[in-house]
């Protein structure tokens, strides 16, 4: 299950002008090595027991259909949560987008009680629009609904 504080920093959306946090999403590729994919809350719908997700990298949608185990790096104000995730569902579209629902088997906290700064990004109308976040919300919604 999900910390109340893990969706909250996933709940919402970015602000144009606003800094945003990254969030890391790690999958395993076949040779056994990491593969990072980093992620902004606008990719993301998170609840108690359920993460959704939606990926255009090719690597990691190859890891996620091969596998389907991920973990998903969250930081909050003084603490990091590693909420490790299985994918449950999968739904590609005619974009190449493929958005995952997962279940949440396990949140993890990493705390020493300091102060910690996420990497960010600037979010701009161009990123917005690069990015296609607001597909990406509709293809979640898509996900949660079938």
């Amino acid at each position: 299950m999900l910390s109340a504080t893990v969706i909250a920093l996933l709940a919402g959306a970015a602000a144009d002008g606003a800094s945003e946090a990254v969030c890391p999403f790690l999958t395993v590729d076949p040779d056994g090595f990491p593969r990072v994919c980093l992620l902004s809350r606008s990719e993301i719908f998170a609840d108690r027991s359920t993460v959704g997700c939606v990926f255009r990298s090719r690597r990691t949608k190859a890891n996620l259909q091969r596998d389907g185990r991920a973990t998903l790096i969250v930081v909050g104000a003084t603490s990091t949560y590693y909420c490790r995730l299985a994918a449950r569902r999968l739904l590609s579209d005619e974009t190449g987008a493929l958005a995952v629902e997962f279940s949440v088997e396990a949140e993890e906290v990493d705390t020493l009680h300091i102060l910690l700064h996420p990497m960010t990004f600037e979010v701009t109308p161009e990123l917005r629009l690069e990015e296609r976040w607001e597909h990406d919300r509709a293809l979640l919604r898509r996900l949660q609904c079938s």
